[in-house]
């Protein structure tokens, strides 16, 4: 899971070790992979964390749907063929 700044801050006082231990959201254990910085949200300011979307590879239920947008970055010099390549094509708007 990713924390919101604020969410480490709040619950769990500004703790620099957090990174790499297990807590509990909603009952399941899950592990701190980052927080985010001081003034970054998305969707909304109001999304405190963010944790993996397992999808089964294999259900294509949900391709063209239109309900998830991929948002990342290619790192500098990077051909942005590479990236499209790696996200399978369906729906990609990369530019």
């Amino acid at each position: 899971m990713v924390l919101s700044h604020g969410l480490w801050l709040q619950e769990f006082g500004a703790d620099p070790s957090i990174v790499g231990r297990r807590v509990f959201m909603d009952g399941e254990p899950t592990t701190v992979i980052g927080v985010m910085p001081e003034g970054f949200y998305f969707p909304t300011p109001d999304m405190r964390a963010w944790t993996l979307l397992n999808m089964d590879p294999d259900d294509r239920g949900y391709q063209g749907n239109g309900w998830l947008v991929l948002t990342g970055r290619v790192a500098p010099r990077r051909i942005r063929r590479a990236g499209r390549g790696r996200l399978g094509g369906s729906g990609d708007r990369s530019r």
